[in-house]
Protein backbone atom coordinates (compact mmCIF):
# COMPACT_ATOMS: atom_id res chain seq x y z
CA UNK A 1 0.00 0.00 0.00
CA UNK A 2 1.07 3.55 -0.49
CA UNK A 3 2.71 6.22 2.36
CA UNK A 4 0.21 9.58 2.63
CA UNK A 5 2.09 11.92 4.07
CA UNK A 6 1.12 15.13 6.32
CA UNK A 7 -0.42 18.26 4.74
CA UNK A 8 1.66 21.68 5.41
CA UNK A 9 5.38 19.46 5.89
CA UNK A 10 5.34 16.44 4.20
CA UNK A 11 6.06 14.06 7.09
CA UNK A 12 5.52 10.00 6.04
CA UNK A 13 2.15 8.49 7.29
CA UNK A 14 2.86 4.56 5.88
CA UNK A 15 -0.13 2.64 5.30
CA UNK A 16 -0.93 -0.23 8.02
CA UNK A 17 1.12 -3.17 7.27
CA UNK A 18 3.61 -1.26 4.86
CA UNK A 19 7.54 -0.84 5.40
CA UNK A 20 7.97 -3.95 7.74
CA UNK A 21 11.71 -3.92 8.82
CA UNK A 22 12.03 -0.54 7.55
CA UNK A 23 10.23 2.04 9.90
CA UNK A 24 13.45 2.82 11.18
CA UNK A 25 14.25 5.00 8.66
CA UNK A 26 11.12 6.59 7.83
CA UNK A 27 10.73 7.22 11.81
CA UNK A 28 14.63 8.54 11.68
CA UNK A 29 13.62 11.29 8.88
CA UNK A 30 10.50 11.90 10.56
CA UNK A 31 12.11 13.43 13.56
CA UNK A 32 14.87 15.72 11.47
CA UNK A 33 11.57 16.79 9.38
CA UNK A 34 10.21 17.71 13.01
CA UNK A 35 13.17 19.35 14.05
CA UNK A 36 13.94 20.90 11.09
CA UNK A 37 9.95 22.61 10.80
CA UNK A 38 10.16 23.85 14.78
CA UNK A 39 13.79 25.26 15.36
CA UNK A 40 15.60 24.32 12.14
CA UNK A 41 18.02 27.51 10.46
CA UNK A 42 18.66 27.12 7.13
CA UNK A 43 20.95 29.20 5.30
CA UNK A 44 19.96 29.18 1.06
CA UNK A 45 22.44 31.01 -1.07
CA UNK A 46 20.10 33.07 -3.98
CA UNK A 47 21.09 33.99 -7.24
CA UNK A 48 19.56 35.57 -10.05
CA UNK A 49 15.85 36.73 -9.80
CA UNK A 50 13.78 34.02 -8.98
CA UNK A 51 14.41 31.33 -6.08
CA UNK A 52 12.01 28.05 -5.77
CA UNK A 53 11.62 26.98 -1.76
CA UNK A 54 10.43 24.06 -2.01
CA UNK A 55 8.88 20.98 0.22
CA UNK A 56 8.88 17.59 -0.70
CA UNK A 57 7.11 15.16 1.05
CA UNK A 58 8.74 12.56 3.17
CA UNK A 59 12.17 14.19 2.35
CA UNK A 60 14.44 16.92 4.26
CA UNK A 61 14.09 19.69 2.17
CA UNK A 62 14.34 24.10 3.17
CA UNK A 63 10.70 24.45 2.59
CA UNK A 64 10.83 22.87 6.17
CA UNK A 65 13.03 25.14 7.40
CA UNK A 66 11.97 27.30 10.50
CA UNK A 67 13.99 30.26 9.77
CA UNK A 68 15.71 31.01 6.58
CA UNK A 69 18.62 33.05 6.11
CA UNK A 70 19.34 34.53 2.33
CA UNK A 71 22.66 34.57 1.86
CA UNK A 72 24.27 35.28 -1.53
CA UNK A 73 25.30 38.27 -3.89
CA UNK A 74 22.54 39.91 -5.96
CA UNK A 75 22.46 42.27 -8.85
CA UNK A 76 18.27 42.91 -8.72
CA UNK A 77 15.44 41.88 -6.40
CA UNK A 78 15.06 38.24 -5.41
CA UNK A 79 11.72 36.56 -5.64
CA UNK A 80 11.16 33.67 -3.67
CA UNK A 81 8.68 31.23 -4.30
CA UNK A 82 6.81 29.00 -2.12
CA UNK A 83 6.19 25.69 -3.59
CA UNK A 84 3.80 23.91 -3.35
CA UNK A 85 1.00 26.41 -3.05
CA UNK A 86 -0.91 24.55 -0.91
CA UNK A 87 0.49 24.52 2.34
CA UNK A 88 0.08 26.69 4.89
CA UNK A 89 3.56 28.07 5.87
CA UNK A 90 5.08 29.83 8.58
CA UNK A 91 8.75 31.26 8.19
CA UNK A 92 11.09 34.00 10.55
CA UNK A 93 13.12 35.31 7.48
CA UNK A 94 16.24 36.95 7.31
CA UNK A 95 17.86 38.25 4.20
CA UNK A 96 21.82 38.41 4.61
CA UNK A 97 22.55 38.73 0.90
CA UNK A 98 25.10 41.03 -0.20
CA UNK A 99 25.57 43.34 -3.29
CA UNK A 100 27.24 41.67 -6.70
CA UNK A 101 27.59 45.27 -8.08
CA UNK A 102 27.61 48.74 -6.92
CA UNK A 103 23.92 49.13 -7.21
CA UNK A 104 22.13 47.52 -4.12
CA UNK A 105 21.80 46.15 -1.78
CA UNK A 106 18.84 44.10 -3.15
CA UNK A 107 15.65 42.83 -1.05
CA UNK A 108 13.83 39.51 -1.09
CA UNK A 109 10.41 39.12 -2.15
CA UNK A 110 8.74 36.39 -0.52
CA UNK A 111 5.29 35.22 -2.36
CA UNK A 112 3.51 31.48 -2.75
CA UNK A 113 0.92 32.24 -5.68
CA UNK A 114 -0.54 35.93 -7.33
CA UNK A 115 -1.66 36.94 -4.37
CA UNK A 116 0.11 39.62 -2.06
CA UNK A 117 4.10 39.01 -1.46
CA UNK A 118 6.51 40.39 1.13
CA UNK A 119 9.66 42.04 0.71
CA UNK A 120 11.98 41.53 3.05
CA UNK A 121 15.07 44.46 2.39
CA UNK A 122 18.58 43.62 2.55
CA UNK A 123 19.71 43.62 6.29
CA UNK A 124 16.37 43.55 7.57
CA UNK A 125 13.88 40.20 9.17
CA UNK A 126 10.55 39.38 9.27
CA UNK A 127 8.07 36.87 10.17
CA UNK A 128 6.04 35.56 7.37
CA UNK A 129 2.92 33.86 7.01
CA UNK A 130 1.75 31.81 3.66
CA UNK A 131 -2.33 30.63 3.56
CA UNK A 132 -1.76 27.79 1.30
CA UNK A 133 -4.79 28.98 -0.63
CA UNK A 134 -3.88 27.62 -3.90
CA UNK A 135 -3.06 29.25 -7.01
CA UNK A 136 -3.95 32.59 -5.57
CA UNK A 137 -2.16 32.17 -2.37
CA UNK A 138 -1.18 35.11 -0.39
CA UNK A 139 1.98 35.81 2.12
CA UNK A 140 1.29 38.30 5.07
CA UNK A 141 4.12 39.92 7.24
CA UNK A 142 3.38 39.20 10.66
CA UNK A 143 6.01 41.65 11.54
CA UNK A 144 4.51 44.81 9.55
CA UNK A 145 0.98 43.69 10.43
CA UNK A 146 2.39 44.48 14.64
CA UNK A 147 3.91 47.62 13.58
CA UNK A 148 7.52 47.14 13.45
CA UNK A 149 10.48 44.81 11.80
CA UNK A 150 10.17 41.06 13.96
CA UNK A 151 13.76 40.51 15.17
CA UNK A 152 17.60 40.77 13.64
CA UNK A 153 19.52 37.56 13.38
CA UNK A 154 23.38 38.04 13.97
CA UNK A 155 25.12 34.33 13.31
CA UNK A 156 28.42 33.68 14.55
CA UNK A 157 31.01 31.19 13.36
CA UNK A 158 32.43 30.01 16.45
CA UNK A 159 36.40 28.74 16.97
CA UNK A 160 37.52 26.26 18.94
CA UNK A 161 37.04 26.80 22.16
CA UNK A 162 34.99 30.16 21.82
CA UNK A 163 32.34 31.08 25.05
CA UNK A 164 31.91 34.95 23.99
CA UNK A 165 30.56 36.11 21.08
CA UNK A 166 30.17 39.79 20.59
CA UNK A 167 30.76 42.15 18.09
CA UNK A 168 30.32 41.51 13.97
CA UNK A 169 29.36 38.84 13.12
CA UNK A 170 29.42 36.96 9.59
CA UNK A 171 27.73 39.45 7.83
CA UNK A 172 29.19 42.58 9.59
CA UNK A 173 26.50 43.55 11.52
CA UNK A 174 27.39 44.23 15.31
CA UNK A 175 25.42 42.78 18.22
CA UNK A 176 22.45 44.34 19.68
CA UNK A 177 20.14 43.24 21.68
CA UNK A 178 17.85 44.20 25.23
CA UNK A 179 18.19 42.05 27.67
CA UNK A 180 15.23 39.21 27.49
CA UNK A 181 13.92 39.56 24.43
CA UNK A 182 16.43 37.40 22.42
CA UNK A 183 16.32 33.30 21.82
CA UNK A 184 19.62 31.61 20.85
CA UNK A 185 20.72 28.33 18.38
CA UNK A 186 23.80 26.66 18.57
CA UNK A 187 23.90 24.50 15.14
CA UNK A 188 20.19 24.56 14.81
CA UNK A 189 19.62 23.34 18.64
CA UNK A 190 17.67 26.10 20.83
CA UNK A 191 19.89 27.21 23.77
CA UNK A 192 18.57 27.67 27.35
CA UNK A 193 19.04 31.51 28.66
CA UNK A 194 20.79 31.07 32.14
CA UNK A 195 21.74 27.81 31.64
CA UNK A 196 23.13 27.69 28.27
CA UNK A 197 24.20 31.08 27.64
CA UNK A 198 23.84 34.28 29.72
CA UNK A 199 22.87 37.70 28.01
CA UNK A 200 22.23 41.07 30.18
CA UNK A 201 24.36 43.81 28.63
CA UNK A 202 22.90 44.16 25.49
CA UNK A 203 25.90 43.38 23.59
CA UNK A 204 27.80 39.78 24.39
CA UNK A 205 26.28 36.54 24.58
CA UNK A 206 28.37 33.46 26.87
CA UNK A 207 28.05 30.31 25.92
CA UNK A 208 28.27 28.00 29.70
CA UNK A 209 29.94 25.67 27.67
CA UNK A 210 32.78 26.14 25.25
CA UNK A 211 31.79 25.79 21.08
CA UNK A 212 33.96 23.51 19.20
CA UNK A 213 35.53 24.90 15.99
CA UNK A 214 32.73 26.06 13.02
CA UNK A 215 29.76 25.64 15.41
CA UNK A 216 27.45 27.87 14.00
CA UNK A 217 25.64 30.35 16.91
CA UNK A 218 22.49 32.35 15.86
CA UNK A 219 21.22 35.02 17.80
CA UNK A 220 17.82 36.20 17.12
CA UNK A 221 17.10 39.97 18.99
CA UNK A 222 13.64 40.54 18.92
CA UNK A 223 12.78 44.43 19.19
CA UNK A 224 11.29 46.15 21.68
CA UNK A 225 8.40 48.01 20.15
CA UNK A 226 7.15 51.75 20.71
CA UNK A 227 3.92 51.87 22.22
CA UNK A 228 2.14 52.93 19.28
CA UNK A 229 2.99 49.37 17.60
CA UNK A 230 2.24 46.20 19.12
CA UNK A 231 4.87 45.95 21.68
CA UNK A 232 6.99 43.17 24.34
CA UNK A 233 4.94 43.57 27.31
CA UNK A 234 6.68 44.90 30.39
CA UNK A 235 5.63 44.86 34.00
CA UNK A 236 3.45 48.50 33.62
CA UNK A 237 1.67 48.08 30.83
CA UNK A 238 -1.28 45.55 30.06
CA UNK A 239 -3.83 44.68 27.52
CA UNK A 240 -7.04 43.36 28.59
CA UNK A 241 -10.89 44.86 28.52
CA UNK A 242 -8.39 47.92 29.15
CA UNK A 243 -5.19 48.99 27.89
CA UNK A 244 -2.92 50.09 30.46
CA UNK A 245 0.05 52.30 31.03
CA UNK A 246 1.22 52.21 34.80
CA UNK A 247 4.32 54.01 35.14
CA UNK A 248 4.91 57.75 35.56
CA UNK A 249 5.96 59.26 32.48
CA UNK A 250 4.65 56.63 30.06
CA UNK A 251 5.03 58.40 26.35
CA UNK A 252 3.12 56.84 23.85
CA UNK A 253 5.46 57.79 20.20
CA UNK A 254 3.26 58.09 17.03
CA UNK A 255 5.01 58.03 13.24
CA UNK A 256 8.04 56.35 12.03
CA UNK A 257 9.82 59.17 13.31
CA UNK A 258 8.05 59.40 16.65
CA UNK A 259 7.02 63.26 15.70
CA UNK A 260 3.80 62.83 17.28
CA UNK A 261 3.76 61.82 21.33
CA UNK A 262 1.49 61.81 24.27
CA UNK A 263 3.42 61.86 27.72
CA UNK A 264 1.68 61.35 30.97
CA UNK A 265 2.48 63.86 33.19
CA UNK A 266 2.61 62.20 36.83
CA UNK A 267 -0.79 63.32 38.92
CA UNK A 268 -1.27 66.01 36.45
CA UNK A 269 -2.78 65.19 33.07
CA UNK A 270 -1.36 64.29 29.36
CA UNK A 271 0.56 66.62 27.16
CA UNK A 272 0.39 66.11 22.87
CA UNK A 273 3.66 67.42 21.75
CA UNK A 274 3.44 67.55 17.31
CA UNK A 275 7.04 68.60 17.13
CA UNK A 276 7.33 71.57 14.44
CA UNK A 277 4.23 70.20 13.10
CA UNK A 278 1.46 73.35 12.96
CA UNK A 279 -1.50 71.05 13.23
CA UNK A 280 -1.36 69.22 16.48
CA UNK A 281 -4.81 68.31 17.10
CA UNK A 282 -7.89 67.79 14.71
CA UNK A 283 -11.26 66.59 15.25
CA UNK A 284 -13.18 65.70 12.29
CA UNK A 285 -17.08 64.71 12.12
CA UNK A 286 -19.19 63.28 9.30
CA UNK A 287 -23.07 64.16 11.10
CA UNK A 288 -24.71 65.10 8.28
CA UNK A 289 -26.89 66.85 10.92
CA UNK A 290 -27.31 70.93 10.36
CA UNK A 291 -26.55 71.66 13.61
CA UNK A 292 -23.99 69.19 14.33
CA UNK A 293 -19.97 69.08 14.39
CA UNK A 294 -16.80 68.01 16.11
CA UNK A 295 -17.47 69.13 19.71
CA UNK A 296 -14.82 69.54 22.24
CA UNK A 297 -16.20 68.86 25.89
CA UNK A 298 -15.17 70.17 29.36
CA UNK A 299 -16.68 68.49 32.24
CA UNK A 300 -16.27 68.99 35.76
CA UNK A 301 -17.73 66.59 37.55
CA UNK A 302 -17.30 67.42 41.17
CA UNK A 303 -19.56 66.02 44.24
CA UNK A 304 -19.38 70.02 45.70
CA UNK A 305 -20.50 72.19 43.66
CA UNK A 306 -20.32 75.78 45.06
CA UNK A 307 -21.08 79.24 43.50
CA UNK A 308 -18.20 80.73 41.19
CA UNK A 309 -16.23 77.45 40.60
CA UNK A 310 -14.58 77.08 37.31
CA UNK A 311 -15.80 74.36 34.91
CA UNK A 312 -13.33 74.52 32.71
CA UNK A 313 -10.14 76.18 31.06
CA UNK A 314 -8.05 76.80 28.02
CA UNK A 315 -4.94 78.23 28.46
CA UNK A 316 -2.38 79.95 25.67
CA UNK A 317 1.36 79.80 26.83
CA UNK A 318 4.45 80.50 25.24
CA UNK A 319 8.47 81.33 26.01
CA UNK A 320 9.41 84.81 26.71
CA UNK A 321 12.66 85.69 26.32
CA UNK A 322 14.67 84.18 29.49
CA UNK A 323 13.52 80.85 27.98
CA UNK A 324 10.34 80.68 30.71
CA UNK A 325 7.40 79.58 30.38
CA UNK A 326 4.21 81.98 30.51
CA UNK A 327 0.24 82.46 30.02
CA UNK A 328 0.02 84.60 27.43
CA UNK A 329 -4.04 84.13 27.48
CA UNK A 330 -6.66 82.20 29.34
CA UNK A 331 -10.75 81.28 28.57
CA UNK A 332 -12.20 80.46 31.20
CA UNK A 333 -16.07 79.33 31.98
CA UNK A 334 -17.16 80.31 35.47
CA UNK A 335 -20.21 78.99 37.22
CA UNK A 336 -21.57 82.34 39.20
CA UNK A 337 -24.78 80.66 40.33
CA UNK A 338 -24.96 76.56 41.01
CA UNK A 339 -28.58 76.21 41.62
CA UNK A 340 -30.56 73.45 39.83
CA UNK A 341 -33.15 76.01 38.56
CA UNK A 342 -31.59 79.19 38.51
CA UNK A 343 -27.92 78.34 37.32
CA UNK A 344 -25.96 81.25 36.17
CA UNK A 345 -22.47 81.85 34.20
CA UNK A 346 -19.78 83.93 32.71
CA UNK A 347 -17.40 83.41 30.11
CA UNK A 348 -13.93 85.17 30.77
CA UNK A 349 -11.07 86.48 28.33
CA UNK A 350 -7.52 87.18 29.78
CA UNK A 351 -4.56 88.11 28.48
CA UNK A 352 -1.33 89.05 30.40
CA UNK A 353 -0.65 92.76 31.15
CA UNK A 354 2.50 93.74 32.58
CA UNK A 355 3.27 89.89 33.73
CA UNK A 356 -0.17 90.02 34.87
CA UNK A 357 -2.99 87.31 33.44
CA UNK A 358 -5.80 89.56 33.55
CA UNK A 359 -9.52 89.33 32.64
CA UNK A 360 -9.98 91.51 29.36
CA UNK A 361 -13.48 90.48 28.34
CA UNK A 362 -16.14 89.09 30.26
CA UNK A 363 -19.60 87.59 28.24
CA UNK A 364 -22.54 87.08 30.27
CA UNK A 365 -26.56 86.46 28.94
CA UNK A 366 -26.20 90.68 29.66
CA UNK A 367 -24.27 91.02 27.00
CA UNK A 368 -20.38 91.82 26.78
CA UNK A 369 -18.30 93.89 29.68
CA UNK A 370 -14.42 94.52 29.37
CA UNK A 371 -13.26 95.29 32.91
CA UNK A 372 -10.12 96.19 31.48
CA UNK A 373 -10.58 98.31 28.55
CA UNK A 374 -8.97 101.83 29.20
CA UNK A 375 -10.53 104.54 30.19
CA UNK A 376 -10.10 107.56 33.08
CA UNK A 377 -11.64 110.69 34.11
CA UNK A 378 -9.90 113.29 37.02
CA UNK A 379 -11.40 116.57 37.99
CA UNK A 380 -9.25 119.40 39.43
CA UNK A 381 -8.90 121.45 42.68
CA UNK A 382 -8.51 124.98 43.84
CA UNK A 383 -8.25 127.61 40.86
CA UNK A 384 -5.05 129.10 39.24
CA UNK A 385 -4.49 132.69 37.59
CA UNK A 386 -3.25 133.16 34.16
CA UNK A 387 -1.89 136.20 33.05
CA UNK A 388 -0.38 136.96 29.91
CA UNK A 389 -0.76 136.51 26.03
CA UNK A 390 -0.47 133.27 24.21
CA UNK A 391 0.69 132.20 28.46
CA UNK A 392 -1.20 128.59 29.19
CA UNK A 393 -1.39 125.92 31.62
CA UNK A 394 -1.37 122.29 32.23
CA UNK A 395 -4.88 120.88 33.93
CA UNK A 396 -3.97 119.85 36.93
CA UNK A 397 -6.84 117.40 37.22
CA UNK A 398 -5.81 115.43 40.00
CA UNK A 399 -9.36 114.48 42.17
CA UNK A 400 -12.18 112.20 42.03
CA UNK A 401 -9.97 109.97 39.46
CA UNK A 402 -11.19 107.13 37.89
CA UNK A 403 -8.38 105.38 35.71
CA UNK A 404 -8.81 101.46 34.60
CA UNK A 405 -6.34 100.30 33.30
CA UNK A 406 -3.69 102.85 35.03
CA UNK A 407 -2.68 104.91 32.33
CA UNK A 408 -3.64 108.52 33.69
CA UNK A 409 -0.66 110.22 35.39
CA UNK A 410 -1.69 112.35 38.64
CA UNK A 411 1.40 113.75 38.68
CA UNK A 412 2.08 115.16 34.88
CA UNK A 413 -1.72 114.68 34.58
CA UNK A 414 -1.60 112.91 31.04
CA UNK A 415 -3.41 109.74 29.49
CA UNK A 416 -0.87 107.39 27.46
CA UNK A 417 -2.26 105.01 24.87
CA UNK A 418 -1.78 101.72 26.25
CA UNK A 419 -2.88 99.97 22.94
CA UNK A 420 -3.66 101.39 18.85
CA UNK A 421 -6.99 102.37 18.88
CA UNK A 422 -9.78 104.76 18.58
CA UNK A 423 -10.23 107.09 22.00
CA UNK A 424 -13.18 109.59 22.48
CA UNK A 425 -11.99 112.41 24.80
CA UNK A 426 -13.92 115.11 26.64
CA UNK A 427 -12.81 118.07 28.30
CA UNK A 428 -14.61 121.12 29.79
CA UNK A 429 -13.15 124.18 31.91
CA UNK A 430 -14.46 127.44 33.60
CA UNK A 431 -12.98 130.72 34.59
CA UNK A 432 -14.08 132.89 37.44
CA UNK A 433 -13.21 136.09 36.36
CA UNK A 434 -14.54 137.99 33.55
CA UNK A 435 -12.03 137.31 31.15
CA UNK A 436 -13.70 139.82 28.00
CA UNK A 437 -13.84 138.88 24.43
CA UNK A 438 -11.51 136.94 23.12
CA UNK A 439 -10.37 135.16 26.38
CA UNK A 440 -8.93 131.81 27.33
CA UNK A 441 -9.22 128.70 25.47
CA UNK A 442 -9.07 125.05 26.03
CA UNK A 443 -6.90 122.34 23.64
CA UNK A 444 -6.25 119.06 23.62
CA UNK A 445 -2.50 118.37 23.12
CA UNK A 446 -0.99 115.32 21.89
CA UNK A 447 2.96 114.68 22.26
CA UNK A 448 3.68 117.49 23.38
CA UNK A 449 1.94 119.53 20.28
CA UNK A 450 -1.49 121.51 20.13
CA UNK A 451 -3.74 118.77 18.71
CA UNK A 452 -7.06 120.29 18.78
CA UNK A 453 -8.83 123.89 19.98
CA UNK A 454 -12.03 122.45 22.22
CA UNK A 455 -13.70 125.10 23.11
CA UNK A 456 -13.26 128.81 24.05
CA UNK A 457 -14.46 131.56 26.37
CA UNK A 458 -15.73 134.59 24.94
CA UNK A 459 -18.00 136.06 27.71
CA UNK A 460 -17.39 139.20 29.52
CA UNK A 461 -20.18 139.16 31.26
CA UNK A 462 -21.34 135.89 33.22
CA UNK A 463 -19.26 132.53 33.89
CA UNK A 464 -19.54 130.05 31.86
CA UNK A 465 -18.27 125.89 31.59
CA UNK A 466 -17.20 124.91 28.13
CA UNK A 467 -16.93 121.45 27.22
CA UNK A 468 -15.77 120.28 24.28
CA UNK A 469 -15.04 116.50 22.75
CA UNK A 470 -13.26 114.58 20.14
CA UNK A 471 -12.67 111.11 18.83
CA UNK A 472 -9.02 110.62 17.74
CA UNK A 473 -6.70 107.67 16.94
CA UNK A 474 -3.43 106.86 19.31
CA UNK A 475 -0.81 104.88 19.06
CA UNK A 476 0.58 102.55 22.26
CA UNK A 477 2.87 105.05 24.05
CA UNK A 478 1.21 108.44 22.73
CA UNK A 479 0.16 110.48 25.50
CA UNK A 480 -2.50 113.78 25.41
CA UNK A 481 -3.41 116.23 27.68
CA UNK A 482 -5.35 119.63 28.72
CA UNK A 483 -4.00 122.90 28.50
CA UNK A 484 -5.71 125.94 28.92
CA UNK A 485 -4.25 129.08 26.90
CA UNK A 486 -4.88 132.65 27.34
CA UNK A 487 -5.56 135.14 23.79
CA UNK A 488 -5.59 138.21 25.88
CA UNK A 489 -3.51 139.89 28.20
CA UNK A 490 -6.05 140.26 30.78
CA UNK A 491 -5.98 138.54 34.01
CA UNK A 492 -8.57 135.68 35.50
CA UNK A 493 -8.94 133.11 37.47
CA UNK A 494 -9.79 129.16 36.42
CA UNK A 495 -11.69 127.53 38.72
CA UNK A 496 -10.20 123.89 38.49
CA UNK A 497 -13.15 122.23 40.50
CA UNK A 498 -15.42 122.94 37.43
CA UNK A 499 -12.81 121.69 35.18
CA UNK A 500 -12.69 117.79 33.87
CA UNK A 501 -10.55 115.49 31.83
CA UNK A 502 -11.74 111.93 30.56
CA UNK A 503 -11.98 109.56 27.91
CA UNK A 504 -12.18 105.49 27.03
CA UNK A 505 -10.97 104.13 24.44
CA UNK A 506 -13.62 103.16 21.61
CA UNK A 507 -12.19 100.26 19.65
Amino acid sequence: MTSSYTVNNGLEKPAAGDQEGAWGGTLNTNFDIIDRVLSGVGSISLSGTTHTLTTTDGTLTDGMYRVLVFTGALGANNTVTISPNDQDKLYFIVNNTTDSGSSGPYSVIIKQGTGATVTVENGRADIVYADGAGSGAAVVSLGTEIGQRAFDLYTYTASAGQTTFTGSDTSSKTLAYSAGNLFVTLNGVTLENGTDYTATNGTSVVLTDAATADDELNIYAFNTFSVANVTTASADFSIGDDLSFTSDGAIINMGADSDVTLTHVADTGVTLSAGDNATVLQLDSNDSGASSGPKILLNRTSDSPADDDYTGTIIFQGENDNNQQFKTAQLSAQAKDVSDGTEDSELQLATIINGTLTNGVVVTSNGVSMPTQPAWGARGTGSVTMSGTSSYVVAANSVEVVDIGGNYDTSTYQFTAPMDGTYYVAMSFCPTTLPGVTGPAQWLYKNGSALKELGINYSSDRFETTTGVYILSLDAGDYIEQRMVNYNNTTFVLDRSRGFFGGFLIG
